[in-house]
């Protein structure tokens, strides 16, 4: 049989897009915080809570990719964890200063 580099190369480099794409979710969800602090505090419910679900999706999806088409490290599961925190935390920090839910469990 017949060794063929380029379609092993050609395997890794797909499999690093879709492990780059992954990344880039995370960092699009981590971008997305401000705009769901400001919606929230604005009263603008409708857009908070579409870009809290499209956070979730993209939780959701980003790990699975990185797993399947790339090398998960520690490095890429803190980002994923802080994208996560900063996300809930500012919905939580709106919910306090717009008023609707007590400061207290900040």
């Amino acid at each position: 049989m017949i060794a063929m580099p380029w379609a092993a190369s050609a395997a890794v480099q797909s499999s690093s897009w879709l492990a780059s794409l992954g990344h880039l979710l995370t960092g699009m969800r981590l971008a997305s915080f401000p705009f769901i602090f400001g919606w929230i505090v604005e009263g603008r419910s409708e857009l908070a809570a579409a870009a809290m679900g499209v956070a979730m999706l993209t939780d959701w999806i980003d790990g699975s990719l990185v797993r399947r088409f790339g090398r998960p490290s520690s490095a890429g599961a803190w980002f994923d964890v802080w994208a996560d925190f900063l996300v809930i935390m500012s919905a939580f920090i709106a919910f306090a200063v717009a008023g609707i839910l007590s400061a207290w469990p900040l």
